[in-house]
């Protein structure tokens, strides 16, 4: 019997080992590449996805000092990243800001946004920590006060980016837990870190939740494997670190996040994930390296979003302190200004400023001042101050640009800001607490819109004696108007960019009113309704009619009918399977003039 030559038993270990192991290994994506995007309640709620371009997109007790405190040092946000270091044993941040008790529901809390749990079950999250850690949700029913708290069992995280889809039902609730997530509307959410040693550092890239439908699942086999593999998402197809885990230990006939097991392979959420293309990278478990690439990825199409910028959100042209005054609130000059109280240093001056997400205004012109000292925390602009009467059935739209300088916002010891008016001869009137987002080594410039005749959204504190009417006096009307700017006992400067006291936007009957949109991409086609309200479950008055979307405006010919109020409801359709709404935050008058007087139901909406 003749021995192989050496090149013989080289030749068939190739042919028979290397194969098995590597030549043959490959992965198969199922169903259709083009993927339509789950419904993300962020997206469709603030026209503004949780994808961490801006700091908004936390809530702002990670820039204060009140409980619960965020437990967070180091934090930035550079690059559509959220980063910061953990230094103890837990830490979170707010998804979902609670509304505080006392205060005006105003901005992106769940008073106004409220999570309908029975829709939204999966969470989506594109996450990064430097050692093992575990996560967990924490919910209400009302707001944090309100005795219904609610945690959810944790999930493991583990070192680098990895994409989680977590079925947030299937957490359960720890016991004790107010409200479990099922059918029902919660207004607060959080998301807590638990490491399993400190410190460690803490990344987010995008956090979407959305709702479950077996369309937005695909189904990813491979072959070539001799056991379990761990799956990676991969956005530009090439071995560059850029991958980001999906599944560790994955094994045939298995699912994720709201996906069921279909008898092969890994049925995973696509429809979870942010938009954009996803190859699929499959590795011997616990290998880090070597493996099989999809040779096409899914392209998960985002959801477009619109801004709406006509009508505005903050009401019409025809301003108070223009039209009446005859110069407007445009703090160019201290005369703007009828009388200070509890204020010293006030000047005009140019400082740098940036919006709440972050991005910088450059050197902007604003009235600057404190509240004097000592002991004086309540700084007081008194904008009116007799003489010249508001007419409130006309002027009720109140935007105010301001904030306070390089401090961290502590509601307890003074981030509260307030509106005080009078009805001619009657007591004042005083606002809820409205609560100022600032923060260290910034000056945030906030934009507060509020309808002044709005109740709902503009409480009144306790003993105040009229809202925004215009009395019963021989000459009516509103002859003071104030803006308590903070109330701080040490000295804290401030700032006011403008205020603006509006109408309600006005169109004639059968005339012709220009809406007009920002798009988030230009494919698809916007069409505008007319409602009532600005609830689209309950259906809406009329069809206005539909235009491109990267036409940014379309003409409405206005019903003939007079003194009715109509929201504009714009419904976007991208023509790849995504669709999206938007209201204006206020109705347009069709009638003859902006005395009208018409109620404004509370803007509070539920989406879907």
């Amino acid at each position: 019997m003749q021995t192989p030559p050496v090149k013989a038993i080289f030749l068939a270990f190739v042919t028979l080992v290397v194969p098995a192991q590597l030549l043959a290994q490959s992965v198969t994506l199922g169903g259709s590449l083009a993927v339509a995007a789950a419904d993300d309640f962020a997206t469709r709620s603030f026209q503004d996805p949780w994808d961490m371009s801006e700091r908004t997109d936390l809530g702002w007790f990670l820039n204060g000092v009140d409980g619960p405190a965020s437990n967070l040092t180091n934090v930035s946000f550079a690059g559509s990243v959220f980063s910061a270091t953990v230094p103890g044993t837990i830490a979170n941040v707010f998804l979902l800001e609670s509304a505080i008790v006392g205060s005006a529901p105003i901005g992106k809390i769940g008073t106004n946004y409220p999570i309908n749990a029975g829709y939204y079950r999966v969470l989506a999250i594109r996450m990064n920590v430097s050692a093992p850690a575990a996560a967990q949700l924490v919910w209400y029913r009302e707001n944090m006060y309100d005795g219904t708290f609610s945690v959810s069992g944790t999930f493991p995280v583990t070192p680098g980016w990895r994409t989680y889809l977590v079925n947030i039902p299937a957490l359960t609730v720890a016991p004790g837990s107010g409200t479990a997530w099922t059918n029902v509307l919660l207004k607060s959410l959080q998301l807590y870190i638990l490491p399993q040693a400190a410190p460690i550092t803490w990344q987010i890239d995008w956090v979407r939740l959305v709702n479950e439908s077996s369309s937005f699942c695909r189904q990813v086999t491979w072959s070539g494997f001799s056991g379990p593999v761990d799956l990676y998402l991969d956005s530009d197809g090439a071995t560059n670190g850029n991958e980001s885990l999906l599944a560790t230990g994955v094994v045939s006939n298995t699912a994720s996040g709201g996906c069921a097991a279909t008898g092969a392979g890994y049925n995973f959420d696509a429809g979870a994930l942010e938009g954009g293309s996803y190859y699929v990278l499959a590795r011997p478990a616990g290998s880090g390296s070597g493996g099989a690439r999809s040779s096409q990825p899914y392209q998960v199409n985002a959801i477009p979003q619109l801004a709406m910028t006509s009508p505005s959100e903050e009401g019409s042209s025809d301003d108070f302190a223009t039209a009446v005054l005859g110069d407007p609130w445009d703090m160019n000059t201290l005369s703007d200004v009828d009388a200070f109280f509890n204020v010293a240093g006030q000047t005009i001056t140019t400082i740098p400023a940036e919006t709440p997400g972050g991005a910088p205004l450059g050197n902007v012109q604003v009235l600057w001042a404190q509240n004097s000292q000592p002991n004086s925390n309540d700084p007081v602009v008194g904008l009116l101050w007799g003489g010249a009467r508001i007419d409130p059935n006309r002027f009720r739209i109140l935007t105010i640009e301001y904030g306070l300088s390089n401090i961290a916002r502590s509601i307890a010891q003074g981030s509260v800001a307030r509106i005080g008016w009078r009805v001619a001869g009657s007591a004042e009137s005083v606002s809820d607490d409205i609560i100022i987002n600032s923060r260290a080594g910034a000056n945030v410039m906030q934009k507060l819109i509020v309808d002044m005749a709005d109740r709902n959204a503009l409480p009144l504190e306790p003993g105040s004696p009229l809202g925004w009417v215009p009395g019963n006096s021989a000459t009516p009307g509103i002859d003071v108007l104030r803006f308590d700017v903070h109330e701080f006992p040490q000295a804290v400067p401030f700032f006011i960019r403008r205020v603006k006291l509006a109408s309600l936007e006005h169109a004639f009957p059968g005339a012709d009113y220009t809406i007009q949109w920002i798009p988030s991409k230009p494919s698809g086609t916007v069409t505008a309704y007319y409602d009532t309200d600005n609830t689209s479950a309950n259906g809406v008055a009329g069809t206005i009619g539909s235009a491109p979307t990267n036409a940014r405006s379309l003409v409405w010919r206005t019903p003939s009918v007079s003194n009715v109020a109509y929201y504009v409801r714009l419904v976007v359709d991208d023509g790849q399977g995504n669709t999206n709404e938007v209201y204006s935050k206020w109705p347009v008058i069709i009638g003859v003039g902006p005395g009208t007087v018409l109620p404004t139901p509370r803007n509070l909406r539920v989406v879907p």
